[in-house]
């Protein structure tokens, strides 16, 4: 749950026909809430949302995998706050192209509502 993800395409006799690693490193001492990741199937591809650290800021990086295995990253989706923690293991997809991920800001509990275009 924590480091990468793989990803592995195989046929109707177990051969595989190809598999693709999505690079994600996470790490957290007390707890882990705000780790791991989510899968957003769009119809056209599987979205990988999970957190990355960059100094005090939580920034939400999106790589998406296509049918044919190909591997594509999308720009992150930021907060300009640093306190907020978003949590993508507790994220439920409601739609073709929408989530509620949960969020933690100055200790209190929100839903955020993200649209993947």
């Amino acid at each position: 749950y924590y480091n990468d993800i793989v990803v592995a395409n195989f046929d109707s006799l177990f051969n595989l026909k190809w598999d693709v690693l999505v690079p994600k490193k996470q790490m957290d001492v007390e707890q882990d809430n705000f780790l791991s990741y989510i899968p957003v199937n769009t119809g056209k591809e599987i979205n990988f949302l999970f957190i990355n650290n960059e100094g005090n800021r939580n920034i939400i990086s999106r790589n998406s995998l296509s049918t044919l295995g190909e591997i594509k990253r999308y720009a992150t989706i930021n907060s300009f706050e640093k306190d907020y923690e978003f949590m993508p293991k507790l994220s439920k997809q409601i739609g073709p192209n929408l989530l509620i991920m949960p969020f933690f800001y100055m200790n209190r509990l929100g839903f955020a509502k993200i649209e993947l275009n």
